[in-house]
């Protein structure tokens, strides 16, 4: 547990990948966690698409979640993203996400 002992000492700074990408801890312990991650400033999203297959499910042990952003256009990004078993990497599910893309309104230059 000295990686908890180091984010309740450090926040996000604990973790190099936080720092990157902008993420701020919500609440975490007893086994779940929330992370807040924040958009561009300039923009919005509205899910246009999301399908997700459970392939196994799990018993015990520890699962990862991964997720990247396999296209970003003008108008559309393409997720995808997956679960799996930690312990031995066995894919526990799969998702596919596409996202409309809105400018803010301060961004359109009204």
């Amino acid at each position: 547990m000295r990686y908890l002992a180091n984010i309740q000492a450090l926040g996000r700074d604990a973790n190099p990948f936080f720092r990157l990408m902008g993420i701020e801890l919500g609440s975490y312990g007893e086994g779940e966690a929330v992370l807040f991650m924040p958009l561009e400033e300039e923009e919005d999203i509205a899910t246009i698409s999301e399908s997700t297959s459970f392939l196994q499910g799990i018993k015990k042990g520890c699962i990862s979640a991964q997720a990247k952003v396999v296209k970003k256009g003008r108008r559309v990004a393409f997720v995808e993203g997956g679960v799996t078993s930690r312990d031995d990497g066995t894919p526990l599910s799969l998702t596919q996400a596409s996202f409309a893309i809105i400018p803010r309104r301060s961004s359109r230059g009204r």
